[in-house]
């Protein structure tokens, strides 16, 4: 009897556990549907790469395109970045469009930047010369993957932040990018995390969480 009893006690402690873990599914967010990046290729883009950010964006990749050569400076080695991002077709709030363009690229006034991104337009550039790491080849995946997240945080209407640990940080050497990780920090988090998980939808786990609130740093934009 006692054996029979403990039997129909777990039973029913596992048909609670199953109702629990199915409403806890239940309230999760779902997915929005048809939101998601799309990767588009200007130029040679390494194969690996673009498959890598595929996956740690769900984003959907289009047929590559070719770099405007008019958009090239011999004389600096430079192309032109705002020019490039020109060269982007416009994307949607459902799917922004993400370029990734394996240059050295920089605005007037300025040595280089990784990325640009143009809210009103829906699109954006990440340049991916200047985030390689000579000594360590898989540092490109994870600053490609940051300032990707960066430009795409902009699209979703955030502003830069003094912040050197959010997402938001405006980053000027690999080292910042490496640095500001992939995260909001307690402010842009409010102003901005809601909107931008609008957008993409549910990402991997090593995208943009929710944090405990971060110390608002003094540090400012260099």
């Amino acid at each position: 009897m006692g054996h029979s009893v403990r039997s129909r006690r777990f039973a029913w402690a596992g048909l609670l556990a199953g109702a629990l873990l199915l409403a806890g599914r239940a309230t999760r967010p779902a997915p929005r549907p048809g939101a998601a990046p799309r990767l588009l290729p200007l130029g040679r883009v390494p194969a690996d790469l673009l498959a890598d950010l595929a996956s740690d964006l769900t984003a959907v990749v289009a047929p590559a395109q070719p770099l405007p050569l008019e958009l090239h400076e011999p004389r600096r080695q430079l192309w032109r970045a705002a020019g490039l991002l020109d060269a982007v077709p416009p994307g949607t709030v459902s799917q922004p469009a993400l370029a990734i363009a394996d240059v050295d690229a920089a605005l007037p006034g300025r040595t280089c930047v990784f990325g640009l991104a143009e809210a009103s337009q829906q699109r954006a550039i990440v340049f991916l010369s200047r985030l390689r790491n000579p000594r360590d080849r898989a540092a490109l995946r994870q600053r490609a993957r940051r300032e990707a997240l960066h430009e795409l945080a902009h699209l979703a209407g955030g502003q830069h932040c003094p912040n050197r640990r959010c997402l938001l940080f405006p980053a000027v050497t690999p080292a910042d990018v490496d640095r500001r990780g992939e995260r909001f920090c307690r402010r842009c988090r409010a102003s901005t995390a809601g909107r931008f998980s609008q957008l993409l939808g549910p990402l991997p786990e090593l995208a943009v969480r929710d944090l405990p609130g971060q110390r608002e740093g003094a540090e400012g934009v260099r």
